[in-house]
């Protein structure tokens, strides 16, 4: 039991804010995306959202290297 209140508590904390800030990078990274993607009248609305998720998909997997 005392290894758990000298280490695991670490251990869960630093679980935590990694899990917050990936979520909040996440979060951060869209809406770079969304305002670096430059609008374009030719595209539908359909066709640039599909341009976002393409480039959050690259940066997504960049991310996990």
């Amino acid at each position: 039991m005392p290894w758990f209140f000298n280490h695991g508590i670490k251990i869960v904390a630093i679980v935590i804010v990694a899990y917050l800030i990936r979520k909040f990078a996440g979060i951060f990274i869209e809406k770079i995306i969304r305002k670096i993607i430059i609008s374009d009248h030719f595209l539908t609305k359909e066709a640039e959202k599909k341009r976002e998720g393409e480039i959050a998909l690259t940066v997504g997997g960049l991310s996990i290297l």
